[in-house]
């Protein structure tokens, strides 16, 4: 399947040519517009034209924000490609020319993040935390590199703190909560979450979340109640979809319906680790009902995707499923 891109193409399509279109008829503007032209082309993938417009700005530069902004650009494409060392080399350059730029600040601790050099990330962010109107941002991104570190009690107490400074934020409330559900402390997690959920009522990740707590205090019903106001939000939620499925076929042995739910998340996604994690799903259903054509299709389709990943959705475990390991048929 050709693959879908991230982000809005009519919208950044429209972007592209009214900068375009202003880079010709306002040549006094022009640094703004070819800055304007370089995050598109970031966003859009472009990342040759993206640079080609960041030097633009950086020869036409007269204040110290637009060079930090270019090498804010550039580090970003870099970044995107997964080239950390560059990225980090540009944010360095965008720190010199605007010591107090926060943007470069939450990028570099970014970048360690996923160097796994926690060390310099914490450095990073709470650099960004000391900067006066971008507390909670430097707080939230603590929060989550202790989550991410499983020092869960640390990551609660900056999630508060973003949470005391902007409390109808809800990425601090689900970040709160995830920490909370990481000490397996269900309940006070749900009560986290909902507040999030009460936040943002068109939002389906609360719900969803909440139903990943009951599921783990093996509440199913209540699980499953969670999940469908989570599909009622977003019907094509597909780590809900997945959970569904697994409770359908975990606790009412239902393995259509369950095989429905996960078709229907596959048909969601095109490429990935969370398509792999489907097809192994649905290549694991259809061994149980012995249906041998979908096995061997859902197989060819596990091999064209590469990598396992740590993901929200609750994973199929071979003895759900009766599945033997294929050492055991040696």
């Amino acid at each position: 399947m050709a693959e879908q891109p991230d982000y809005n193409v009519e919208y950044w399509t429209q972007q592209e040519q009214l900068y375009l279109k202003q880079l010709k008829s306002e040549p006094d503007k022009a640094a703004r517009n070819h800055m304007g032209l370089a995050m598109c082309y970031e966003i859009m993938h472009r990342y040759d034209e993206c640079f080609h417009h960041c030097n633009k700005v950086l020869e036409l530069a007269k204040t110290k924000t637009e060079i930090a902004d270019a090498h804010v650009w550039m580090g970003r494409a870099f970044q995107s490609q997964k080239e950390i060392n560059p990225a980090i080399a540009h944010y360095l350059q965008a720190l010199d020319a605007e010591p107090e730029h926060s943007t470069a600040m939450e990028e570099m601790g970014n970048c360690y993040m996923e160097l796994k050099d926690y060390e310099n990330a914490e450095y990073w962010f709470y650099r960004l935390a000391g900067l006066e109107g971008d507390e909670e941002v430097g707080w939230l991104c603590l929060g989550n590199m202790f989550y991410e570190t499983k020092d869960f009690d640390r990551s609660i107490s900056y999630f508060d703190k973003c949470i005391e400074a902007t409390p109808d934020y809800i990425e601090p409330w689900y970040g709160k909560g995830r920490a909370l559900a990481g000490k397996e402390l269900y309940t006070d997690a749900m009560e986290a979450f909902k507040e999030g959920a009460d936040r943002a009522p068109t939002d389906a990740l609360g719900q969803y979340y909440i139903g990943t707590c009951y599921q783990s205090m093996n509440d199913q019903y209540r699980a499953m109640h969670h999940y469908m106001k989570a599909l009622e939000i977003d019907p094509g939620f597909v780590e809900a979809l997945n959970n569904v499925g697994k409770l359908y076929h975990d606790f009412d042995g239902d393995i259509k319906t369950a095989i429905e739910y996960l078709e229907k998340a596959l048909a969601q996604v095109e490429h990935g680790q969370l398509r792999q994690m489907l097809c192994i799903n649905l290549c694991r259903l259809y061994t149980r009902i012995a249906d041998t054509e979908k096995v061997d299709f859902y197989k060819q389709e596990i091999m064209k995707e590469l990598g396992f990943g740590d993901l929200y959705s609750m994973g199929f475990d071979d003895e759900d499923f009766g599945e033997d390991d294929p050492e055991d048929d040696e």
